[in-house]
């Protein structure tokens, strides 16, 4: 089997995967193992791709948190907690848009993040790093949608 390189992009992103057979978590332990690792790499790289909580998130559910330098670990973890408590504001706020529109007879779609929402996409709401919500309403109810 072809080794893949040890950048931290590609660390992180094996690490971001949903599941992983047997063989891969071997792979990952060991190059997560490594005392030369520089967790901090990683982070920024998990940071650039703003997927840092479903980072911590997937390390949890791959049992790979052991090998996380423990104050990583907590920062992680806190991390994940503040932006789920984050989402869950932001869906309450995007039921509440929904509910507004649905009243008022405008239609509207779910796109990126929003829809994730509704779809059920992640396990848990502080997994996905959200900066807004995109919202598609027809052009002719532009208006009455900003109101």
């Amino acid at each position: 089997m072809k080794r893949l390189p040890d950048t931290a992009y590609v660390l992180v992103g094996r690490s971001l995967a949903p599941s992983l057979t047997e063989r891969q978590k071997e792979a990952l332990v060991r190059d997560l193992a490594r005392p030369t690792l520089r967790w901090e790499v990683l982070l920024s790289e998990a940071n650039r791709q703003h997927a840092t909580p479903l980072w911590y998130a997937r390390l949890a559910s791959h049992g790979l948190l052991p090998l996380v330098p423990e104050d990583l670990a907590a920062y992680l973890k806190q991390l994940h907690a503040a932006n789920r408590d984050r989402n869950r504001m932001l869906q309450d706020e995007l039921a509440l848009i929904l509910e507004l529109f649905q009243a008022n007879g405008i239609p509207v779609v779910l796109l990126k993040g929003a829809a994730v929402f509704a779809d059920g996409l992640y396990d848990d709401p502080g997994d996905r790093l959200m900066s807004d919500m995109d919202l598609l309403v027809p052009e002719a109810q532009i208006r009455d949608a900003e109101r």
